[in-house]
């Protein structure tokens, strides 16, 4: 049987047991050479007081981002007066990026609000500087066009004629034994899953030895990506700063998130921002009014829905990009063409250079292509499919 070691470290160094080198704020070359010019010298100071603060376990993703703080404890450590410290945190737009302070209300008994303790938020990882997005949507759009070649190479694998000399089975009989495999999963998933909402907790009632029976419940999906950067959006417009309208639109339900957005407007806050935060964790209940003027809304909406779809009746939308690139003349495909590299290359000097030094590149042709689609979809017609662009190197 094997025995535990306890394993105690040491210094042999005494000047360590002072300095305690293993004990460090983790700092990326990125945010050296990217971030330290655009925040200065009392910017880079609060960002890594603040880290100090906060921590970030990459392998399990455990994370303290916010805490509470004094304005004297972080304006010491940076040495620099409590008044630099407020225009830092005030128009500091890098810093902006790295630190948020929220404000934090509560209602009392009487209804009132007020506010409480502020909460600092510290991003552990180092943002985008905004000259590396158009690099990170490149990336992202060729890697989405490689992950859809594989699937087309795998489709077409699937598609070649099976040939297997050891059992015999031709392509037909195999379809059908899988077909049937797959039948007989299907008829056993309701009892499975008759089973599994079955499942309860039971805790004990130590009182009265009374067993409480108490159905399990499932936890929320979480939101997607696409709704939750719809939601931060809607929330920044109302005065909530980014790093609390991420956190909210990541933890609460979206349906939540936007019935008090609706309802922001009738409680006419001093501070929306704050006051929309507070109604989004505590899930206040609707103002006065409120019902009225949501039932207005809708029937605006619907009037508007039926018109639009009215429209779009009307004008009789054509087949799909494939049909309407077909009907093309090659004089209008190579316009269509022309005037896509003429819209990427305004976008940004990123894509101009590209562009100059490597037309057929990947990244360049999958961005080509988006447009290419765009432009015909508005123009001739709409679709998800994309041509083959016989563009060459320029």
């Amino acid at each position: 049987m094997a025995l535990p070691i306890t394993v105690s470290p040491f210094y042999i160094d005494a000047r360590n047991e002072i300095t305690r080198p293993a004990h460090f704020v983790p700092t990326s070359q990125y945010f050296v050479d990217k971030w330290m010019p655009r925040l200065g010298p009392t910017g880079t100071c609060i960002v890594l007081f603040l880290r100090r603060r906060g921590y970030l376990n990459m392998k399990t993703g455990e994370r303290r981002e916010s805490f509470v703080v004094s304005q004297k404890e972080i304006a010491d450590a940076c040495a620099c007066s409590i008044a630099t410290l407020r225009r830092e945190l005030t128009t500091g737009e890098a810093l902006g990026e790295f630190v948020t302070v929220e404000a934090q209300y509560e209602r009392n008994a009487r209804g009132h609000v007020r506010q409480r303790e502020n909460v600092y938020h510290i991003a552990m990882d180092d943002p985008l500087v905004p000259e590396d997005v158009p690099l990170l949507e490149a990336l992202i759009a060729w890697r989405e066009q490689e992950e859809g070649r594989r699937k087309s190479g795998r489709k077409a694998i699937h598609r070649l004629p099976a040939q297997n000399e050891r059992v015999g089975l031709d392509v037909v009989a195999q379809n059908e034994r899988v077909g049937a495999h797959l039948l007989a999963q299907n008829e056993r998933t309701p009892s499975q899953n008759e089973r599994l909402y079955k499942e309860v907790e039971i805790p004990l009632d130590t009182k009265d030895n009374n067993i409480e029976v108490t159905p399990r419940v499932e936890a929320e999906p979480r939101p997607s990506p696409e709704v939750v950067a719809s939601l931060v959006q809607s929330l920044c417009e109302r005065g909530m700063t980014r790093a609390v309208a991420e956190h909210l639109s990541a933890t609460f339900p979206e349906e939540r998130v936007r019935r008090q957005v609706e309802m922001l407007a009738y409680r006419a806050p001093q501070d929306p921002g704050a006051v929309l935060a507070a109604s989004i964790r505590e899930d206040w209940a609707p103002p006065a009014g409120y019902a009225a003027a949501r039932r207005r809304e809708e029937d605006r909406t619907a009037r508007a829905e039926q018109e639009r779809v009215a429209a779009e009746d009307a004008r009789g939308r054509e087949g799909d990009f494939a049909a309407a690139w077909e009907r093309l003349t090659e004089e209008e495909r190579r316009r269509v063409e022309e005037e896509a590299i003429a819209e990427l290359g305004s976008e940004s000097a990123f894509w101009a250079k590209r562009l100059a030094e490597n037309r057929g590149g990947k990244m360049v042709r999958a961005a080509l292509q988006a447009r290419v689609a765009r432009i015909v979809a508005a123009r001739y017609g709409e679709g998800a499919t994309q041509p083959s662009l016989g563009l060459g190197e320029g």
